[in-house]
């Protein structure tokens, strides 16, 4: 008898658990990413905490990136190789992956060259959504108020890029 109490207590435990999961993840689903975003937490190469903003005198750039993905390889290349035409645009490279990698990255493409460019390691607990969330590759623009006005998945080419901002 006591054991069939026992048991029936743990299969209601776990039938509540499973609904409050079921839940949280359903909410998550529905959850739409902010259109507005004035400030992006990260970490930088050094290990600090920062808070990044979003809004000022032109357009920023945020570029969910990885090493280990060709494509994002490949679009960081066609970024470095069109730079003159993103010069003006703050642009923030933004990786899950470790401050020690990242720092290869930047050697690698001579990154600390360019001064709109700025490799940044995700705070786990801090990066905003959408970003945490993005597949790699995931391109972000905000306007100068930090309204989001491009979110493109996947590879993005220079030339279509540079056709969105001068719309």
């Amino acid at each position: 008898m006591r054991k069939k109490q026992i048991l029936s207590l743990v299969a209601i435990i776990i039938v509540g658990v499973t609904l409050f999961m079921i839940h949280g993840i359903a909410k998550k689903a529905r959850s739409k990413p902010n259109s507005s975003l004035t400030l992006l937490h990260a970490i930088t190469l050094d290990s600090t905490a920062v808070e990044i903003s979003l809004t000022g005198a032109d357009t920023s750039l945020v570029v969910v990136f990885n090493s280990e993905c060709d494509i994002c390889i490949i679009e960081l290349e066609e970024l470095l190789v069109n730079y003159a035409n993103f010069e003006r645009y703050s642009i923030l490279l933004l990786s899950h992956q470790s401050i020690n990698e990242l720092l290869r990255i930047q050697a690698n493409y001579n990154l600390g060259s360019y001064a709109n460019f700025e490799l940044l390691k995700m705070d786990e607990l801090r990066t905003e959504d959408p970003f945490r969330s993005a597949s790699n590759p995931s391109l972000f623009v905000f306007d100068h108020n930090g309204k989001l006005i491009l979110q493109k998945k996947g590879y993005t080419s220079p030339e279509l890029l540079i056709k969105q901002l001068h719309k």
